[in-house]
């Protein structure tokens, strides 16, 4: 932890003016954040979705790799 603070505090003059550019150009980071619930029925989805333990491994592969 000393290391990675050491180092924040070197890069903190450059870091921080550039942030700030980068947020006014671009516009500042809205972070998504999931309600338990919420993040519970994606990760729900995503293991129905892929983990499916009727496939056999064969068709596991084939679903798992699908982009469609």
């Amino acid at each position: 932890m000393p290391l990675v603070k050491c180092l924040m505090a070197i890069t903190y003059p450059v870091s921080y003016p550039v942030s700030k550019l980068l947020d006014h150009l671009l516009g500042e980071h809205k972070l998504t954040r999931f309600s338990a619930p919420d993040l519970r029925a994606i990760i729900e989805m995503h293991c129905d979705r892929y983990f499916n333990p009727d496939l056999n491994d064969s068709e596991q592969n084939v679903k798992t790799f699908n982009p469609l």
